[in-house]
């Protein structure tokens, strides 16, 4: 399933996509089922170079937790970011 997320007057630190599952597609026997404990693990993709917080496809694999996690800074009404983690 893909989800385009939009988040308004934000500026992005750092993006990362964060899976838990086991790796590889389907038809190799990859993230096929989270009820078995072989071959499942934790990998992540720093996805910040090129994310455009008004439009960002995010996209969650069957049968595996994703995450994204953004350190982003608010935007004021005159274009300064505003820290905030």
């Amino acid at each position: 399933m893909t989800v385009n997320l939009g988040l308004e007057a934000r500026q992005v630190v750092s993006a990362t996509l964060k899976h838990y599952g086991k790796a590889g597609p389907d038809s190799s026997g990859g993230d096929t089922s989270l009820t078995m404990s072989s071959g499942m693990a934790w990998d992540q993709q720093d996805v910040t170079a090129g994310f455009d917080p008004g439009n960002f496809p995010f996209t969650m694999e069957d049968a595996e937790i994703t995450l994204l996690i953004l350190q982003v800074n608010t935007v004021d009404s005159d274009g300064d970011p505003n820290c905030m983690n």
